[in-house]
């Protein structure tokens, strides 16, 4: 058995950093560089991301980039009006991954209010455009 790179540190806080660092920004993360952040080994972090994947199969994204692998979170959320806010992007998450505990009527509800968040904030945008806030006519 090969000796581990940080003896101090279990799997499952390893898992709970990977998933942290995952999860708190919005970008590609390549594994080599996620291997030196926790201190472990390539095959490490692909087995930690296996476990992240099977958790959440929907919201974990990977791929390879000139032969660097790389790991993301992104909320797949329908309901966005093509907007980029990073606050929407965690609420939507935070509701992809509550799914399977909430009963479907409540799923249904922050999913209506996401929607209208998200237009309030559009609305709230428009306005400081000025050519926005004018009616069309013809």
């Amino acid at each position: 058995m090969a000796i581990k790179h940080d003896p101090d540190s279990s799997p499952g806080q390893k898992l709970l950093r990977m998933y942290q660092i995952l999860f708190s920004e919005d970008k590609c993360h390549y594994q080599s560089e996620l291997s030196k952040q926790l201190n472990c080994s390539a095959q490490t972090i692909m087995r930690l991301a296996n476990e992240i994947e099977q958790s959440i199969p929907s919201c974990f994204l990977t791929g390879l980039d000139n032969g660097r692998r790389w790991y993301r979170l992104q909320a797949k959320h329908h309901n966005m009006l093509g907007l980029d806010y990073h606050e929407l992007n965690y609420l939507s998450l935070c509701q992809e991954f509550s799914k399977a505990f909430i009963l479907q009527e409540i799923f249904k509800r922050l999913d209506q209010t996401i929607l209208k968040l998200s237009t309030l904030l559009l609305e709230q945008d428009s306005e400081k455009i000025p050519y926005t806030n004018k009616p069309i006519v013809f």
